[in-house]
């Protein structure tokens, strides 16, 4: 690497990946919340210690949290707040803690974002079988028996996703 490169290279390796999680559920479970991220509330919070001009403050709430725009129907988010900033404010305190609570009631999943892109880009359907290698903690599988349970109208039939975990080097569990 070039010297006059390296600076910027070590400051880009330190700073902190944000937080990104999906919106999971039924279709109507996910477009509550949906609607609850999106409303005005959640932009009140996010606004709420922000200082300057208008457009100043829209651009910094975008910055904060906006949806992945590669993911379907805006199930996807990413936040950018950092210990400090929920430190500092009781906006993002209360912000952290709503989305603690939802990842505690199974209607929002922690992932980061390029696992969420491997089942979007595997198109899985009922009929196909899946052997995920690399399963652990299992939010890729989680995301595409989501995908498989997407069309409420039609739920699917047999399918199968076969999960390998290696633990140990000599140890492997098989879930099906």
């Amino acid at each position: 690497m070039p010297e006059d490169k390296w600076n910027a290279f070590i400051s880009t390796i330190r700073t902190n990946l944000p937080v990104a999680f999906r919106i999971t559920g039924s279709k109507a479970e996910a477009k509550a919340l949906l609607k609850i991220i999106k409303s005005d509330f959640f932009k009140e919070i996010l606004n709420a210690d922000l200082d300057g001009d208008k457009e100043d403050v829209n651009s910094r709430a975008k910055t904060i949290l906006h949806s992945l725009p590669f993911y379907p129907e805006e199930l996807a988010w990413q936040l950018q707040l950092t210990r400090k900033d929920i430190r500092r404010s009781e906006a993002y305190f209360r912000l952290h803690n709503f989305l603690i609570a939802e990842t505690n009631n199974g209607s929002i999943s922690r992932q980061e974002v390029v696992s969420m892109v491997p089942p979007l880009v595997l198109d899985v359907k009922p009929s196909h079988k899946v052997l995920d290698m690399c399963a652990a903690p299992g939010s890729k599988t989680a995301q595409l028996i989501e995908m498989i349970h997407a069309d409420e109208e039609n739920p699917p039939g047999n399918w199968i996703i076969l999960i390998y975990t290696i633990k140990n080097e000599h140890n492997i569990n098989i879930n099906i």
